[in-house]
């Protein structure tokens, strides 16, 4: 009986070592692709109509990115939302993009509905830069409640990306009908 059990046992802490090698850092990709991994941030202010509405700000982008060649393709999206049922002057959703760099290297990314892109490059020196693109937005007037972009950027070269530290930063401004203050807040990843 007791020879049973421990062969029981010790198939078990066989069956256990192998789930856990294989949840190593190394073997991502076992269970889905590197590409399917994301980063979110979400934060909320009240707004000042009160009655527990709020505006929202998202930020999300793929954890990794493609790499592809030389360059890293990472998705991104981000929101303002209003939550609330007072009558919306402007919603403003404005983001940028960072990245720690060095040596040339260079983060572009393209508004998704325009199509014009903007860049942002790490000096010459071999030494890790925190590089911050322009700051982009949408901003409308039409009574809508929800700002968006949705698109990507791309670093290049990888080898000149420290690990896989880049970050979107976004902001989400709302002026509700009626009330002078604007409501603001930030999310990152």
């Amino acid at each position: 009986m007791k020879k049973k059990i421990l062969m029981k046992l010790s198939a078990t802490m066989v069956a256990m070592a192998i789930v856990v090698g294989s949840m190593s850092a190394n073997s991502i990709t076992a269970s889905a692709a590197v590409e399917d991994y994301y980063t979110s941030d979400k934060e909320s202010v009240s707004t000042p109509d009160g009655n527990n509405h709020k505006l929202y700000s998202y930020t999300e982008n793929q954890t990794y990115g493609k790499l592809s060649g030389k360059s890293r393709k990472v998705k991104f999206y981000v929101y303002a939302k209003y939550v609330g049922n007072t009558k919306v002057e402007s919603i403003k959703c404005s983001w940028k993009i960072g990245a720690k760099m060095r040596s040339s290297a260079t983060v572009t990314a393209t508004v998704g509905v325009t199509g014009n892109s903007y860049t942002a490059s790490a000096s010459s020196s071999s030494t890790w830069q925190n590089v911050t693109t322009e700051e982009k937005y949408w901003l409308h007037t039409s009574g809508t409640k929800v700002s968006y972009e949705d698109s990507n950027f791309v670093i290049s070269p990888d080898c000149d990306l420290s690990g896989f530290n880049d970050w979107v930063t976004t902001t989400a401004t709302v002026k509700l009908k009626g009330y002078a203050k604007k409501a603001s807040i930030s999310s990152t990843t």
